[in-house]
Order: C-alpha cells, then sequence, then structure tokens
C-alpha cells in the first residue's frame, strides 16, 4: 500500500538480529549514534530527495545542504534561506567527526515548500 504522498515517511526499526548491509547494493549503509550532543553552531549536513522548487518537483539525485545548529535566538535572528524541503522529511541530520557520519536528528517536517528565509525546518532529535 505505498503512497508517494511524502506522508508517514519515517521509521524506527528495533531488530534483534545484526542486518547485512551491503553498501555497493541500493546505496545502503548504517551510521553512528552519537556519545554527546552536538553543540550549537557545529556544523551538520541534511540529505533528501524533496521538493527542489515550489512547484513540488523533486530531484533525481540526492540532494545535501550545510546548516550550522542554532539556538533559538539566532534562529529568529539570523536564519537564512538553506534548509531542507518539503519531502525531505525521513531523511538524516548528520554531524561528520574524524571522518565518521553521526546521526544527530531526522527531518520531521517543513513548513513551506522550500528553503525560505527566517522559516526553519523541523528536525526530531
Amino acid at each position: 500500500n505505498y503512497s508517494n504522498n511524502f506522508e508517514n515517511d519515517i521509521a524506527l526499526l528495533h531488530t534483534t538480529k545484526d542486518i547485512p548491509l551491503y553498501p555497493a547494493v541500493n546505496n545502503i549503509n548504517s551510521i553512528c549514534l552519537p556519545a554527546q550532543d552536538v553543540l550549537f553552531n557545529e556544523r551538520v549536513t541534511v540529505t533528501g530527495w524533496g521538493h527542489v522548487d515550489d512547484e513540488g518537483n523533486t530531484s533525481e539525485h540526492l540532494m545535501t545542504v550545510d546548516l550550522n545548529i542554532l539556538n533559538d535566538k539566532l534562529c529568529k535572528d539570523q536564519f537564512k534561506s538553506k534548509d531542507s524541503c518539503r519531502g525531505d522529511s525521513g531523511g538524516p541530520l548528520i554531524k561528520v567527526r574524524f571522518g565518521k557520519a553521526y546521526l544527530i536528528g531526522i527531518v520531521s517536517y517543513v513548513v513551506t515548500e522550500c528553503a525560505l528565509e527566517k522559516i526553519p525546518a523541523q528536525f526530531t532529535q
């Protein structure tokens, strides 16, 4: 019953057995979980297949954008027009440390179509 309406697209799987991953097949790989919190103003990366414009067109290639973690005041005062877009929800918010990618959040929802100034996306920690 798959629907590509970009709703209900976050899943968390708990398994009792290891799942073998083959990065060369279907671009599937694992990601580390952080041992410490990411601090404000640290650089992070968001990836997604969501909308690339206000008409709802999606990308044929995985898109990425680098962002800084902002506290509430900085977010309200200085937010720039780089962000995840509608359709990216479920995608990872990643921090790379010493060459390893760590999952620090998941794109939860985007209020507007795509990356409008002063309107940030929301992430699930």
